[in-house]
């Protein structure tokens, strides 16, 4: 429903709360507080000492109008409360003045300083003696211009009070003993004891993984009855192209083609998510799989975050695929944009691998019959979503290294299919990791020299390209290039970063792996797109302002080929986070660590572009919730007659939030 029926919100009012995220009664209803406001207590002033926050009630017993601060009217409040002398100060308060009268009784909350000679408070909130709904827990909310706390705490009690219907089925309602929805957002915004509070916020926490789950299950339903185009196995001649490699596939691998293929050739529209380790193989399966479908008669477009990873991924198909399947870069630097557009939409490319370049208007595929997007986690839900609606029978692949554990991918991708490459490929090095701290510079220096003089070739990580003020202790490319450079005097170095020309970049790239430079100095740009099997070792600095699962990409970089490979992290201070790196260098065990530290919006890319995220459950701290509301999501699925209704309406509203 929208927002016609509060009163006292007009277009601007509306455009406020539009910028908030809110543009319905139910966007109202789920903008919680922030934090709360109690002022159920009045302060005790004979035991108070110095400052506290809280309440009074005192009787006004003189009001002054001052001019001072450039002819600004300050009201100044005398009172007495408790036996006690004191003052509320009021500037700019000319306008207040009437609000107050003499000998009568007033609530006051705020900073309140107390001494020897008296009170003082500056700029409370305050109201009647007789007002005694005062005394309450207040919400407080985030605010945009044009809406003050005053405005959005009238608009939720006037939401609150329209009939509001129940949105989970009764029987799950009574079998977890939850409160009723209206119960439950009356007491998280406005609560008037902590066990209401707890019992609405325990009910919403269920709510929300149990919506978000059936949601995502409802959408796979859908998804198996999308017509996609049917791609047919091409068997023989993709064989034959794997049998030429210098490797040999993992058993992994293997099954996960097979699972793609037979997605691909079947009357639905494919959705599956390729989740493997660093340097697991996912970039064969997905090549083969685009073999295929060129074999097919369609196109494939690869949809890459980086131009360092899309040029090494053309670089790939070019020097595996046959030379009669024709194959494109598309990025912000290509010089033939033109050329390229044209030959695409005629259909004379047959893959076009390309950045976000890709996203444009003007690209026009002839016959896209497979999509694939490498680290889908860096693309926003509706970017990844927009080649996806410009063609809607395309075969769908995403592809992650950020694997994450069966039970939170049941819930995050509970719409699509998800393969797993869990083994590494035969002759992968495991990549012992070491922690520094600053002070231990020296030692490290001996490391990193002794590896060199073996004739070995390795990276060195900042975390910024210049210094900034903005953070302390925390080293820069620049700076540290010049560091480096006097510190591995005659070891040949080059440095790369996000601002260099594709150019550069790539001559520097082609130069590391040719064994021109001994240490390739940089930013994360080298975090994906860059598989050179000469390189042993990494150095990072600051790895305390990276995220696990990203440092385990980072040093994903070496570990390619047969030398032992170490990753160095260096940090200013102990910091427990980084242990997990130092005792694992299994994907799912990093991720997982870091999706209790910084949680799955930041781990898988949950926040970017409107995406779907929890607004207070926890998917670590509310786990027994969570399998909960996902075997109640199951039952309902298992016994459609009994929830007929109910699904029918759920179904009918994520129609509506899709369109």
């Amino acid at each position: 429903m929208d927002l016609k029926a509060i009163k006292g919100l007009g277009p601007k009012k509306s455009q406020a709360l539009e910028k908030l995220g809110v543009r319905t009664l139910e966007d109202l209803l789920y903008f919680l507080p922030f934090r709360y406001i109690d002022r159920r207590q009045i302060l005790d002033l004979k035991t108070l000492r110095g400052s506290a926050t809280g309440v009074i009630l005192a009787t006004v017993v003189g009001v002054q109008l001052q001019r001072k601060f450039s002819q600004r009217e300050v009201l100044v409040l005398k009172l007495e409360a408790q036996g006690h002398i004191g003052e509320v100060v009021f500037f700019n308060g000319r306008f207040l003045r009437n609000q107050f009268k003499f000998q009568k009784d007033y609530f006051f909350y705020g900073e309140i300083k107390h001494s020897g000679h008296g009170f003082k408070m500056v700029h409370p909130e305050f109201a009647p003696g007789e007002d005694k709904d005062f005394l309450c827990i207040e919400p407080v909310y985030h605010l945009s211009a044009g809406i003050s706390q005053k405005n959005l705490r009238s608009y939720v009690r006037q939401a609150l009070a329209l009939p509001l219907e129940e949105n989970l089925p009764l029987v799950f309602v009574g079998n977890n003993q939850l409160c009723t929805r209206e119960y439950a957002l009356n007491n998280l915004h406005f609560p008037t004891d902590r066990t209401r509070y707890k019992e609405g916020k325990y009910r919403l926490i269920y709510e929300e993984f149990f919506l978000f789950i059936l949601g995502n299950r409802l959408l796979s339903v859908e998804n198996r009855h999308l017509e996609g185009y049917r791609i047919p196995r091409c068997t023989s001649r993709v064989e034959a192209l794997m049998a030429s490699l210098d490797f040999e596939p993992t058993a992994d691998q293997l099954k996960v083609l097979d699972e793609i293929l037979g997605d691909l050739e079947g009357p639905g529209a494919m959705r599956r998510l390729l989740q493997g380790d660093v340097g697991s193989g996912k970039t064969l399966v997905a090549m083969m799989g685009a073999y295929n479908a060129v074999l097919g008669g369609y196109q494939c477009g690869i949809l890459a975050p980086t131009e360092i990873l899309a040029q090494q991924l053309y670089q790939e198909f070019q020097r595996v695929l046959p030379p009669e399947i024709t194959t494109a870069l598309l990025t912000g630097a290509s010089r033939d944009k033109e050329g390229i557009y044209t030959a695409l939409k005629a259909g004379g490319i047959d893959i076009l691998v390309g950045t976000h370049a890709m996203l444009q208007a003007r690209v026009t595929f002839k016959k896209l019959g497979l999509l694939v997007i490498d680290e889908q986690h860096r693309f926003g839900v509706n970017q990844r979503q927009q080649l996806i609606d410009d063609h809607p029978k395309v075969n769908y692949l995403m592809m992650s290294a950020t694997p994450i554990p069966r039970t939170l991918s049941m819930i995050f991708y509970a719409d699509i299919e998800v393969s797993t490459i869990e083994s590494l490929p035969r002759g992968r090095q495991q990549i012992e990791t070491h922690l520094f701290l600053s002070h231990q510079e020296a030692a490290l220096t001996a490391r990193i020299k002794a590896l060199l003089d073996q004739g070995q070739q390795g990276y060195v990580v900042f975390p910024l390209i210049e210094a900034s003020s903005h953070f302390n202790e925390v080293d820069s490319l620049l700076e540290g290039f010049e560091r480096i450079k006097s510190t591995y005097e005659g070891f040949p170095m080059a440095m790369i970063h996000g601002k260099m020309t594709t150019e550069e970049k790539s001559r520097v790239i082609a130069g590391f792996k040719s064994g021109e430079f001994s240490l390739l100095v940089s930013t994360t740009v080298i975090e994906v797109g860059i598989d050179h099997a000469g390189a042993g070792f990494m150095v990072v600095y600051n790895a305390e302002r990276f995220g696990l699962s990203q440092l385990h990409q980072l040093r994903g970089r070496v570990g390619r080929g047969e030398i032992k490979s170490q990753c160095f992290l260096v940090t200013p201070r102990a910091n427990e986070n980084l242990k997990t790196l130092l005792t694992t260098n299994d994907g799912f065990k990093v991720a997982m660590a870091d999706l209790q530290i910084r949680g799955p919006g930041e781990v898988l890319g949950l926040r970017q572009h409107g995406s779907e995220h929890f607004l207070i459950g926890d998917l670590m701290k509310h786990t027994p919730v969570m399998h909960q509301a996902m075997a109640d999501v199951t039952y309902t699925l298992e016994h459609p007659e009994e929830f007929k209704d109910y699904l029918a309406a759920m179904a009918q509203k994520i129609s509506i939030k899709k369109g």
